[in-house]
């Protein structure tokens, strides 16, 4: 009885929080009530900690091992940029504080900016060190295999990020069509994307990583806790050691490489806080004589608040001008010149234009123009092939209407013959008709334009009849097109393709009313 005692004794003593006759009870230090100011205590052995209360609004919090000392650290800390501050204490029990930096910001007191621009096109291109060979803990704590971290900001839809590698070995970041894609090759190609758009001008945030599985991580607008897009095919033969992908471009990349990109654009735009394999790159580490286009920091001007297009058209921020997409009649830079208008049957003479069509156009055709009249009756194009009609345009009590021979009568409801202009689209698919403004898919028959064939506006030569056409065309017609190309009669702007007028009769510059005291 005396040993089991004496060995009872030993186990005890070399093993002091534990109890029992055979040292099988574990001794519970929280209950001795360690943590205070409503701390929560968890038990380990032989030992305890404190999880501190979050502190009231306006007040500093608790910290230490028992939550006993007030955090006052952070009363007369230095972070600068609006960072975050966190007060702690140090092994010596003094009083200290780390600051959280905002994006775009690194260092000890947040005064270090990560944020590199490019204005013109350009990239920067770098060698990558090898890494040394991870501990234990680095490997258990970190993606061993590529990792990619940027934020950006941008207007352009199509751009390249980043290239890491070579032509055979790499990972890529690109904007396509305002969606984000990533891209990673070595031996098999995959690709996520992200479908966004987030070339709105706003900052994202793009995490790509590459080890068993292609992810990338989008954070921005309307993802603002994340959105996680995964390729799910299994990485099972890719090879994607970091250092096998040492070479790095950034914001474009050399001309050899353009073929195996989706994109093809240099950035033009922003970027911050980029890291590659969790290692930040600052941008005066990056500037380099022969890394053309680099600037530090982000200044964004908006090109469109002043509305440059002047109320023709639609403003498109480029990042670094302004482009205007021109309502028509309008053209140019700032939509401030006007394709010619025409007039035709004024004061009730005949008119009309003809042109030679050189180029096929096939089945798949839009013809349109702007159009002003009052009178609700008359032929407003005409195709013909060997002098015989295939597909005509013209108003039928104050509609557009469409006939071929190989179909009935074909309509859009809205009336047009009020005197306002109206932009008329007519496209022809492969044997159907769509009106644009009112989505109508019809019917039309087999109809090519060809190559050899004449097109009639306005009106007809004398001798055609036009009664099946309710006569000639009274009115305006501007600037009139038969898919990409301007069917006029003078000069237009330097690179607008154009069918000159063949004949024109009794057709006069601008668009001119009668004279109604007559």
């Amino acid at each position: 009885m005396g040993g089991h005692r004496l060995l009872m004794l030993l186990c005890c003593w070399g093993f002091w929080w534990l109890t029992g006759v055979h040292c099988e009870v574990d001794i519970n230090e929280c209950d001795s009530n360690p943590c205070q100011n409503g701390a929560t205590c968890e038990d380990f052995a032989n030992s305890y900690r404190c999880v501190c209360p979050v502190p009231e609004p306006g007040h500093d919090p608790w910290g230490g091992r028992d939550c006993d000392v007030r955090l006052e650290g952070c009363k007369q800390h230095q972070c600068q940029h609006k960072a975050g501050c966190i007060p702690m204490l140090t092994d010596d029990e003094e009083h200290n504080y780390t600051c959280l930096c905002p994006p775009g910001w690194t260092g000890e007191r947040c005064n270090t900016s990560t944020t590199f621009s490019f204005n013109s096109e350009g990239y920067i291109h770098m060698q990558l060190p090898v890494s040394k060979t991870r501990t234990k803990r680095e490997a258990k704590d970190r993606n061993q295999g590529l990792h990619m971290h940027v934020r950006f900001r941008s207007t352009l839809p199509d751009m390249v990020l980043y290239h890491r590698g070579s032509t055979e070995r790499f990972i890529s970041l690109e904007l396509v069509g305002g969606s984000l894609q990533a891209r990673v090759k070595s031996g098999k190609v995959l690709q996520v994307i992200y479908p966004g758009p987030v070339n709105d001008g706003e900052w994202h945030q793009a995490t790509v990583t590459m080890d068993e599985t292609l992810v990338m991580v989008v954070k921005g607008p309307g993802c603002e806790e994340g959105c996680l897009v995964k390729n799910e095919v299994y990485n099972h033969l890719m090879f994607v050691q970091p250092s096998s992908f040492p070479q790095l471009y950034v914001g474009g990349v050399p001309q050899e490489y353009l073929a195996y990109m989706s994109s093809g654009g240099a950035f033009i735009g922003c970027m911050e806080d980029f890291q590659v394999d969790h290692k930040l790159l600052l941008p005066q580490d990056l500037i380099r004589e022969e890394n053309q286009g680099l600037e530090i920091g982000c200044s964004k001007k908006d090109w469109c608040e002043d509305d440059p297009c002047m109320q023709r058209g639609q403003c498109v921020d480029m990042w670094v001008r302004p482009s205007c997409q021109c309502h028509r009649p309008y053209y140019g830079g700032s939509c401030d010149k006007e394709y010619p208008s025409w007039t035709f049957s004024h004061e009730n003479t005949t008119s009309y234009v003809s042109y030679n069509i050189s180029e096929t156009h096939g089945e798949n055709f839009t013809i349109s123009f702007l159009l002003r009249s009052l009178k609700h009756n008359g032929l407003l194009l005409q195709l013909r092939r060997e002098g015989k009609p295939y597909l005509t345009l013209y108003l039928k009590e104050g509609t557009v209407a469409i006939y071929s021979p190989h179909t009935t009568l074909l309509s859009e409801a809205k009336l047009v013959t009020d005197g306002n202009n109206y932009l008329v689209a007519v496209q022809v698919q492969y044997g159907h008709v769509v009106f644009p403004k009112a989505g109508n898919h019809r019917a039309l028959g087999n109809v090519s334009v060809e190559a050899g064939d004449v097109a009639y506006v306005g009106g007809l030569p004398a001798g055609m009849s036009l009664n099946a056409w309710g006569g000639n065309m009274k009115g305006c017609l501007q600037d009139i097109r038969l898919d990409h190309k301007h069917l006029t009669t003078e000069g237009l702007p330097e690179g607008v393709e154009v069918y000159q007028a063949s004949t024109m009769e009794n057709v006069l510059p601008g668009c001119q009313s009668d004279d109604t005291c007559k």
